[in-house]
């Protein structure tokens, strides 16, 4: 039986407590194919930490954080979600049941065809202005 390569992780780290240590050492001097698994780690973990990272840009570092901590400070408030969405579910049943309305209109209530076009044309782009206005749609700002 083998090692996992988590347990494998978790002991090159020095993450594991004494009684594993052991039996992971004691299992290494013995297992051929635990201790190659283990000393590829090792070399995977030594080649990552030779690699020289670029650090950000101060500025970067600063507006970040004041980013960060500018949204932090908002309180987030999750029934207005759900209430857009409501909002918005109702708005499209009233406009799905005025446009039956209007193609399935009866002799005792008759609507011009002129009045019928303009309402068909001009209420979905009024619900579309007001849907907008409502979510805000915000622009990113790339730094």
């Amino acid at each position: 039986m083998h090692i996992k390569e988590e347990l494998l992780w978790s002991y090159l780290h020095n993450e594991t407590d004494e009684v594993n240590k052991k039996l992971i050492a004691d299992h290494l001097r013995n297992c051929d194919t635990c201790q190659n698994k283990f000393l590829a780690l090792e070399n995977q973990e030594k080649f990552f930490q030779s690699i020289n990272y670029p650090m950000p840009s101060e500025r970067f570092i600063t507006l970040t954080s004041e980013l960060v901590l500018s949204r932090a400070k908002t309180k987030k408030k999750p029934w207005v979600a759900i209430f857009k969405t409501s909002l918005c579910i109702a708005l499209v049943l009233i406009l799905a049941m005025f446009i039956w309305l209007i193609l399935n209109t009866t002799v005792n209530f008759t609507i011009s065809s002129k009045t019928s076009t303009i309402a068909l044309y001009t209420l979905p782009l009024v619900l579309l202005m007001f849907l907008m206005k409502i979510f805000e749609v915000k622009v990113i700002k790339y730094l």
